[in-house]
């Protein structure tokens, strides 16, 4: 199956392979994903047959070339090593409305404000994904995840940790490094593919709405 410039095979098709059919499926995949097969010997299909019917979900294989193969949750994926986060990661100050450029996302984040007084029914169509504007206090920032971060979403009773939430939604590991958040004063209200933060839901009453949204390889000009 084609992802972009990886190749994946679910883990318990491939285990249900016979060891022959195996190795040829594994040298296919490295063929799509890499145009060739240099420098790939008997001992890296091995490794990658043991990644791919034991591993564990964000266990890694280096092969040669700067090629990789990693397993994300069910899927034994073949391809670049994944994109990583600079050390020190990215933190952007943003106002609203106005646009953050993230040159480590090749993304643009657009921080729009709807008020419901010109705008009828704007309540409805951000719920769940709007912020209450007047709820947010302090500055707001635009960062990528880090170690310990936690979040309520709307619906949870209490903080848990993002790697947590990461996990049940089965986010991979390659992908968590930048992964974009939104925080105040209050902490963190706003993270990609979750519903807004308990402590700025909208409410029946919510005057201004922010909301925060993507534009991939939008560069700024």
């Amino acid at each position: 199956m084609r992802d972009g410039r990886d190749e994946k095979i679910p883990a318990r098709a491939l285990a249900e392979l016979p060891p022959a059919l195996t190795r040829r499926v594994l040298r296919q995949m490295l063929q799509s994903a890499f145009g060739g097969l240099k420098g790939i010997t008997h001992r890296h299909l091995e490794a990658l047959e043991k990644l791919g019917t034991e591993g564990q979900s964000g266990r890694q294989a280096l092969l040669p070339g700067r090629r990789a193969a990693r397993r994300e949750f069910d899927w034994l994926v073949v391809g670049p090593p994944p994109r990583t986060s600079p050390a020190s990661g990215f933190t952007y100050p943003a106002t609203a409305p106005g646009e953050v450029w993230v040159e480590a996302l090749d993304t643009k984040f657009l921080f729009k404000i709807i008020e419901r007084a010109s705008s009828q029914g704007a309540y409805n169509e951000a719920d769940g994904v709007g912020l209450d504007l007047d709820k947010l206090t302090g500055e707001l920032v635009l960062r990528n995840w880090r170690e310990g971060d936690r979040f309520q979403p709307q619906g949870s009773g209490k903080p848990r940790k993002l790697k947590e939430l990461f996990r049940e939604r089965r986010i991979p590991a390659s992908s968590r490094a930048l992964w974009p958040l939104v925080e105040c004063s209050r902490g963190i209200v706003w993270v990609r593919g979750f519903q807004s933060a308990a402590c700025a839901r909208l409410e029946p009453h919510s005057q201004r709405i922010l909301l925060v949204e993507e534009e991939a390889g939008q560069r700024r000009s």
